[in-house]
């Protein structure tokens, strides 16, 4: 859940970003991409669908591990819930310039021995941040978007949902406090 403040500068962000002649996240994403500066990328992870549960008695208790170039942050985790956990949860990672991707691994937590991996998705930070998404105030938004998860035997299975916003450093515009 956001904060009242976040969820106002968000959905201005969002507004602006729908008012853009109609066009749409796919239409942005053929344009010539921008090296990403550094900066602060705010992950608001919504929810997954469709993963494979792997506990064997019950349910899977998922979480998230998030990873930036060096930057990482993790999720609470979601007791119980399989595979369609809910996370509504923001990770905020400050990264390097020129990070590529960020890469989000979905563990299954367990008591008494070691977490299993339940899926991964890569996103590449070029193809969602265009100049086309960036404010004047050098923040980017991408849209709430799907993204595929792979199991760790190659398969695509579930998609997990999620939007990213990118400050870039200098501006301090202070959208996380």
């Amino acid at each position: 859940m956001l904060q009242p403040r976040h969820q106002v500068i968000f959905e201005a962000h969002l507004a602006w970003f729908l008012g853009t002649g109609g066009r749409s996240f796919t239409q942005f994403s053929r344009w010539a991409p921008v090296r990403m500066p550094a900066g602060t990328l705010d992950v608001y992870l919504d929810c997954a669908k469709g993963l494979k549960d792997t506990e064997i008695i019950g349910k899977a208790d998922p979480y998230v591990v998030l990873k930036a170039g060096k930057a990482t942050g993790k999720t609470k985790t979601c007791k119980d819930q399989g595979g369609s956990p809910v996370w509504g949860e923001k990770i905020r990672l400050h990264i390097a310039p020129g990070c590529k991707q960020l890469v989000l691994t979905i563990f299954n937590a367990n008591t008494f021995y070691k977490d299993d991996i339940m899926g991964t998705a890569t996103i590449t930070l070029s193809e969602v941040f265009d100049a086309d998404n960036k404010f004047p105030d050098g923040t980017f938004l991408s849209p709430s978007a799907d993204y595929p998860v792979t199991r760790v035997d190659g398969k695509s299975q579930g998609k997990i949902t999620l939007t990213l916003v990118f400050e870039e450093e200098g501006n301090n515009l202070n959208l996380g406090e």
